[in-house]
């Protein structure tokens, strides 16, 4: 349990740095859309635990509600039962969450369960996790919690059958940047077939036309690098990374797709 307590005191923070956050700008449902790895700090977690916490991670699912609870949905046999129903507060002046078992409550550090800071930048939000080993960078899913069919509407388009690139799936989101955001990136992680992977880079073209930012960008740039249009691909690696740095928004990953592209060019 030590090595557990010690995992969740360092979990989850969000960074970015332009406009204030309110408490209730966090109550809601948020999913992960997209992760990355800052491999210089490696070091900072147990190897026999990153792998599989690290696919926990990318599937995760946290509900922040109005009653002051919160839920954890992951899939990590060190987390998933730890991080069920407690309570959750929020220092404003800090930008600090902080997650505490029902016991210990808010004041007594033995409590503490979770901290993570909060920042938020044009609707975009950042977690960073494991002392900034993992950026997890989620959206407010519009589902609501109670409803008990929320994590199968949520995961459908992500991870699904055959059907997730389907027309219906696709007029369901066609107007959401985020979510085209999020099926092409689970295209370019998740396929290798070619027609998959064109189909892929139409829907991030569609998302970047209805919502400019780093994300999709950087997207968009993989996706090309994948298909092999390596010129082009560096071209949008480069306009994500001028996203980032005018968004102060960490851009380190696409810097090293811009490594990997040059070495094909």
């Amino acid at each position: 349990m030590k090595k557990t307590a010690t995992i969740l005191l360092i979990l989850f923070m969000v960074t970015s740095v332009f406009s204030q956050v309110q408490e209730s700008d966090l109550i809601g449902t948020w999913s992960v859309i997209k992760l990355e790895i800052n491999t210089a700090n490696l070091d900072n977690i147990d190897r026999e635990h990153y792998e599989p916490l690290k696919k926990a991670l990318k599937e995760s699912i946290f509900e922040i509600n109005a009653d002051k609870s919160f839920t954890l949905k992951i899939d990590f046999k060190d987390l998933e039962d730890y991080v069920q129903n407690v309570i959750w507060s929020f220092n404003k002046e800090t930008a600090m969450l902080t997650v505490n078992d029902r016991i210990g409550g808010k004041n007594e550090d033995e409590g503490t369960i979770i901290d993570f800071k909060v920042y938020e930048n044009k609707g975009q939000f950042l977690f960073t996790a494991l002392d900034d080993l993992f950026y997890l960078y989620v959206k407010k899913d519009n589902v609501s919690t109670t409803n008990p069919e929320y994590a199968n509407k949520t995961l459908e388009i992500k991870h699904g059958d055959a059907n997730e690139f389907s027309d219906s799936n696709l007029a369901n989101i066609w107007t959401d940047a985020n979510s085209l955001n999020d099926l092409a990136w689970h295209a370019y992680l998740e396929h290798n077939d070619i027609d998959v992977l064109l189909k892929a880079i139409k829907i991030i073209e569609r998302s970047v036309a209805l919502q400019r930012n780093t994300f999709n960008l950087d997207t968009h740039a993989s996706l090309l690098y994948k298909t092999g249009n390596y010129t082009k691909a560096l071209k949008k690696a480069k306009e994500a990374i001028e996203s980032a740095k005018n968004d102060n928004i960490d851009y380190s990953e696409t810097t090293k797709l811009i490594d990997k592209i040059i070495d094909k060019l």
